[in-house]
């Protein structure tokens, strides 16, 4: 016989069995009474399955419900929120814009739903950030998953992650997992390095076993992970989620018994690239917040908010091709995770939609190709104003699609100076052009003079 798996109440529990030698052979007692999800004084759910020797085939399985004696919970359920953004990395390469921020800001908006719905005394948040306050270590977030397992079966917890995360092969265990990257991470190879990956990552079985001891029976865990960075690598490289990464999420979600939305980018520059001035997941459930994810009773529903994700992320974000649609595993029953009556909503702040700015398009003298570079140069400096905090547009690495500005033109060079004529056209319904005219001794000058009539125009 192969693996034996053992749940309780959705929950994986098999490490009760470490003290039974021989599974097949003769009977083993194990008591159940004190893990986190038993119930006392209600029903519990007890499931069992067996693998062959191989694990290629899994047993039905059997199911029992087991009533529990003593006094069935009375005190209201109490929500749980761990939030967790990554921005600032030991390595420069890793640096993101909007992670810790967005934990920041779902986390507050998942406060006031909690504070609706569950009343402000039972509504725990707590956000772990590189911009400030507490900052997730390896031990703070061992910390932060032990301050969970305070919860109790009827409460709900909410996991939050956002920054960078690889799925691979791990060859120590033999199994495809999943792995949050720190802020000490320097660089993509740490977590093919197993001493730097203990240090430097959190993995997907540890989100697992941390969750499996949560007594909250209705758990939710969301993924807002960059799946590369700047790297470009056979592993890290695929458009849509790899089957590395779909496998250990699965694991993790039948462990757990969450529901789990993991809505991953294919790279860096896609992660980044949001014209939202933060991460597409991120504003699309804030988005669903205000009003598409709430019921009629103004209940905020998990299988509503996940259904506008999975709907409006890709929606979200059209023109980066590097974000797929996200991977939705349903847990155990809908529930609400709040409350967002109409004064809640109209809290949640709706960031402006920046203008895009795609790859520029410059020829030479007569129509002849841009000798002198300028285009990159152009497209360089888009990127880098893009990257400041009150930057007016979001610079993409794309070619033009619809609802973004392109800068075309051509550049003209004389014995003492560098002119430049063109526009900066609009690809939408219909075309949009503002003409720009300018004039510099060097390619530096002339560029800032260019971005200068682009901000303007914007």
């Amino acid at each position: 016989m192969g693996t034996v798996l053992l749940r309780l109440n959705g929950s994986d529990v098999t490490s009760v069995l470490q003290g039974c030698k021989d599974l097949t052979s003769k009977e083993c007692t194990v008591s159940l009474r004190g893990q986190p999800t038993w119930i006392e004084g209600g029903v519990n759910r007890v499931a069992a399955e067996a693998g062959n020797r191989d694990d290629t085939v899994r047993s039905r399985g059997l199911d029992l419900s087991v009533e529990a004696d003593g006094l069935l919970a009375t005190d209201p359920p109490e929500l749980w929120v761990l939030a967790v953004g990554v921005s600032d990395y030991a390595g420069d390469d890793l640096d993101l814009d909007f992670a810790a921020e967005d934990a920041q800001e779902l986390s507050n908006a998942l406060r006031l739903a909690g504070h609706h719905g569950f009343a402000k005394p039972n509504t725990h948040v707590r956000v772990l950030t590189t911009s400030g306050g507490e900052r997730p270590s390896h031990t703070a977030l061992t910390d932060a998953f032990r301050w969970l397992e305070a919860s109790e079966p009827h409460d709900t917890v909410i996991v939050f992650l956002a920054g960078h995360g690889v799925a691979m092969a791990d060859p120590a265990r033999g199994v495809d997992d999943y792995f949050y990257l720190l802020p000490d991470a320097r660089s993509l190879d740490d977590v093919r390095d197993p001493q730097l990956r203990a240090l430097r990552a959190w993995s997907g079985t540890q989100l697992a076993d941390a969750l499996s001891q949560v007594g909250a029976l209705k758990r939710v865990v969301i993924l807002d992970t960059c799946a590369a960075g700047r790297a470009h690598t056979s592993l890290l490289a695929q458009r849509d989620l790899s089957s590395d990464a779909i496998r250990a999420h699965a694991r993790a979600r039948e462990r757990t018994g969450a529901w789990l939305l993991a809505g991953a980018a294919a790279d860096q520059v896609s992660y980044e690239a949001s014209r939202y001035g933060q991460g597409v997941l991120t504003y699309t459930l804030l988005d669903g917040m205000r009003g598409p994810a709430v019921d009629g009773a103004n209940q905020l529903l998990v299988s509503r908010l996940f259904a506008h994700a999975e709907t409006h992320v890709q929606t979200n974000a059209r023109g980066v091709g590097g974000i797929q649609i996200p991977v939705v595993r349903r847990g155990e029953g809908d529930f609400p995770i709040g409350a967002m009556p109409p004064e809640a909503r109209s809290a949640i702040e709706v960031r402006r939609l920046r203008p895009v700015m795609v790859r520029s398009s410059v020829q030479g003298e007569g129509g002849r190709r841009d000798t002198l570079g300028f285009a990159d140069l152009l497209d360089a400096a888009l990127r880098d104003a893009s990257a400041q905090p009150d930057a007016p547009f979001v610079a993409w690495d794309s070619p033009p699609a619809p609802d973004t500005w392109q800068i075309t033109g051509q550049i003209v060079a004389s014995e003492d100076s560098l002119r430049f004529e063109g526009f900066l056209t609009w690809q939408g319904e219909a075309v949009k052009e503002h003409p720009i005219s300018a004039a510099a001794a060097d390619l530096d000058a002339l560029t800032t003079v260019v971005l200068q009539q682009v901000r303007s125009a914007l």
